[in-house]
């Protein structure tokens, strides 16, 4: 059976011409992406490394990110790509705790490798690209350039290692997921039957990063359905909204959907010609109303596809949403779509009993992307894959016509004075106000009700609210026990580097932060 390499060579074959990748002003069709991947892959070969060992790689989105991934998948070497965002403690305990025998890295980085060679004993091979290349380390260009672009004859099979993923660590200290070679190629494959716009090929552009769960998506997507990706490497709507209008792009993805709305803050937005836009991905949970509208009214001619999963389970559930259908049923926004192909999902009650349609359940999911367990932790076994099937720990409902809907993740459900509330249904209540961009709820510390509803809330641009407006809303539109308690006034919330909110932060720092809400 093919891996997952059989993508590049395959579209190299059929479409050698077809731009596989776009970055910037650089262009590589399929046939340049796999000769160059195929001289990086000999000269991996070359310096000794075998199938089974796993190279470390931190580079922000790039040509070089694509390259390496493509030449460690045709050799059955295995990718860890680095958080640029970490610090070199996080950064070495990762490549320690994967072993790593390779790093290859960017010189905008030497200051955090610097201290790697002595923090990490794996690592016997180091690779920089850049003009000041460190005495013992390899220089990228001379690796790059200087080896032959015949494919590697390295034999390989579904159960091979593929990539090592470590997890955005929103509830708790960062994990790594092991997937296979079939676990990517079944989850390219099942991305590709999904893909179900009429345009060929498709162009997808996406600002998300490639050491997350969601570039990742965007990469195998555009493997699988031989299609253009283009990448930026940071937010800016004027140069991206260029880049949709130069290439036609078909597709785009932005997390979280709050950005879609900075695009529209941009001046002159009208003028570009988004109307190639077919399909604007987006994460289920934090999508609204507001946001799906924004949505439409940048891309005139696309739908919306809200999506649910993980770095453990992959991509569980998705759907296209017409403006037409959000207009008729304005809850679809809040759905995270229909099962996908290649998935099961049960949704259990406490008792491990299935739970009937529109009542709340957790999710737990099998299918042959679901991964196997946690890289070094048996501490975490309880949270591995029991009987084949992944206990997400996110709580979800599903309608009679088959919609599923993340209610909350069952850390940030709130108990309070006896009674439970779903963080994710009082932040869709605040995100009606007209003077709330964005919110977050979370339960805090109380004296009387052991834990309260407490709401981080972010203003849109120049408007102003009370606390008491605040209380009165929510009386407005939520029973007694749900209204929140505490507030606080942010700039923005805290996310990590992919734009997930980490609730934990609030959690975390919550006395400084809330102030209680009189009544």
């Amino acid at each position: 059976m093919y891996q997952f390499g059989y993508f590049l060579v395959r579209n190299a074959s059929c479409y050698p011409n077809r731009d596989a990748l776009i970055f910037k002003d650089c262009k590589l069709t399929y046939r340049e992406l796999n000769l160059a991947s195929n001289r990086l892959a000999n000269s991996f070969l070359s310096l000794g490394l075998a199938k089974g060992d796993r190279v470390a790689y931190l580079y922000r989105n790039s040509v070089e990110w694509i390259l390496i991934w493509y030449a460690t998948q045709k050799i059955g070497v295995t990718a860890v790509p680095l958080n640029i965002q970490l610090l070199t403690p996080e950064l070495a305990s990762i490549v320690n705790a994967a072993e790593c025998k390779m790093l290859l890295y960017n010189e905008e980085f030497a200051e955090k490798v610097q201290p790697m060679p002595e923090l990490c004993s794996s690592l016997s091979i180091i690779v920089c690209q850049g003009n000041d290349i460190p005495e013992g380390q390899y220089n990228w260009d001379d690796l790059y350039h200087h080896s032959n672009a015949d494919e590697a004859q390295v034999p390989l099979s579904g159960k091979d290692e593929s990539i090592i993923l470590f997890t955005s660590g929103t509830t708790g200290v960062s994990k790594g997921v092991l997937r296979t070679q079939q676990m990517v190629r079944d989850h390219a494959l099942m991305l590709a039957i999904e893909n179900n716009n009429s345009h060929v090929p498709e162009i997808l552009l996406t600002h998300c990063p490639l050491f997350h769960a969601g570039g990742l998506l965007c990469l195998l997507k555009m493997a699988a359905l031989c299609g253009t990706l283009i990448l930026v490497d940071k937010v800016e709507p004027k140069f991206i909204m260029e880049m949709i209008e130069r290439h036609r792009a078909t597709q785009i993805l932005m997390i979280p959907p709050i950005l879609f709305q900075r695009f529209t803050r941009c001046e002159n937005w009208p003028q570009y010609d988004l109307s190639s836009v077919r399909e604007a991905l987006c994460t289920g949970g934090k999508n609204s109303l507001a946001y799906a509208m924004t949505m439409f009214e940048l891309f005139p001619n696309c739908r919306i596809r809200p999506s649910w999963g993980s770095t453990e389970i992959c991509s569980a559930t998705g759907a296209q949403l017409s403006k037409s259908q959000v207009l008729n049923n304005p809850n679809l926004v809040n759905s995270v779509g229909k099962l996908n192909s290649m998935v099961e999902i049960r949704l259990i009650d406490d008792k491990k009993q299935d739970v009937p349609d529109g009542t709340v359940g957790e999710a737990i999911v099998r299918s042959s992307m679901v991964f196997r367990g946690y890289l070094n932790q048996p501490e975490a076994a309880g949270q591995s894959p029991r009987d084949g099937w992944f206990h997400t720990e996110d709580l979800l409902k599903r309608d009679a016509d088959g919609y599923y809907y993340l209610v909350d993740r069952m850390k940030d459900v709130v108990k309070t004075g006896g009674e439970t509330v779903y963080a994710q249904e009082v932040e869709a209540v605040l995100q009606r106000h007209p003077a709330i961009l964005d919110c977050a709820i979370v339960g805090i510390p109380d004296e009387r009700f052991g834990e309260a509803v407490a709401a981080a809330i972010v203003l849109a641009p120049g408007q102003q609210v009370t606390a008491a407006e605040i209380l009165t809303f929510s009386k407005q539109h939520l029973p007694s026990y749900k209204k929140p308690r505490y507030w606080a006034m942010m700039d923005q919330l805290p996310v990590n580097s992919i734009g997930k909110l980490q609730k934990s932060v609030l959690r975390e720092n919550a006395d400084q932060l809330f102030q209680k809400i009189a009544k």
